[in-house]
């Protein structure tokens, strides 16, 4: 079996040569440059896999980046990725562990997956330290892998923290609920789900927000063939009901459900999250059996409605 070892910013070159048998050149990590800046960056540990002599596996562990739903001194496992021709090989198993055991170490209220699923090799090893599927964001990307239409990522969550589970009531309709039992079950959230529920307040700033996020969803998928897009729910409101229905209506889907969101006054809530994804063959998005997979075929099945 291959060596784990912490990265170092000499390793550069090397690792970014194993990711070029991954992905494009579209790909950050496939360029020296990239990979050097974030080895020398103190706030980030990088971990490879070395077999005789080659960098066969690498791994990160970092503050999680562009994401509302966690808080800054929250963990990301990120940018993993194993040589073409050692995949399956449980090299993405070995990387995990020791990131994972850093991870503890730092005790954050968060852990957060993001990986392409061009691929499954890494939701397999995520699998064994309990990551819960979150979020599957379709069509988030560039085509990174080349596998002829844009990528979409798997999200995954872990919550280190009981206090953070406590009881409360989301308004989720009856369609969603298995999606929502999933999530909270998973993560080991208490949750009154209720089905139904009378509205509570004024839709226009909804609206005005649908509407924005449908125009620059057609305008990236128009110029760049990939939405980065999504509208999130309040769940704890009971007008989260009318909200998904004028969502479903303009052509969003779900994709995903993100407990203890955080909003810019710092408030957290349950959300819903809804994209609008064009065109995306879903049997190029590779899932893991069990767990992801369940998750990921109640996205598609609302896809589907």
């Amino acid at each position: 079996m291959p060596k784990i070892k912490k990265a170092k910013p000499e390793d550069a070159k090397e690792i970014s040569d194993m990711f070029k048998t991954v992905y494009t050149d579209k790909y950050s990590y496939t360029r020296k440059d990239e990979v050097r800046k974030d080895l020398e960056n103190s706030d980030m540990t990088s971990f490879v896999a070395v077999e005789k002599n080659r960098v066969v596996g690498h791994g990160q562990l970092r503050p999680v980046e562009n994401y509302p739903f966690t808080d800054k001194s929250s963990m990301e496992i990120g940018r993993l990725g194993v040589h073409k021709d050692y995949q399956n090989k449980g090299i993405s198993k070995q990387i995990v562990d020791v990131l994972n055991d850093v991870a503890l170490l730092r005790n954050p209220d968060f852990f957060l997956s993001c990986f392409n699923t061009a691929t499954d090799y890494s939701q397999r090893a995520l699998k064994h330290i309990g990551f819960t599927p979150v979020m599957l964001a379709l069509g988030a990307t560039h085509d990174y892998a080349n596998i002829g239409q844009s990528n979409s990522f798997l999200i995954g969550m872990k919550v280190n923290r009981d206090e953070l589970k406590e009881q409360a009531t989301v308004y989720v309709p009856a369609e969603y609920r298995k999606l929502a039992e999933l999530v909270y079950s998973n993560l080991g959230f208490q949750r009154k789900i209720r089905k139904k529920g009378k509205s509570d307040g004024d839709l226009s700033d909804f609206q005005s927000r649908l509407e924005r996020t449908i125009a620059s969803s057609k305008e990236m998928i128009e110029q760049q063939s990939c939405t980065g897009n999504f509208i999130t729910i309040n769940l704890t409101r009971p007008a989260a009901f009318e909200e998904i229905r004028l969502a479903e209506q303009a052509g969003l889907v779900v994709i995903g459900l993100i407990p203890l969101y955080k909003r810019d006054d710092g408030e957290r809530h349950d959300r819903l999250i809804m994209s609008y994804p064009q065109g995306l063959d879903s049997s190029k998005v590779k899932i893991y059996p069990g767990l992801n997979k369940k998750f990921a075929d109640l996205v598609f099945d609302s896809m589907e409605r």
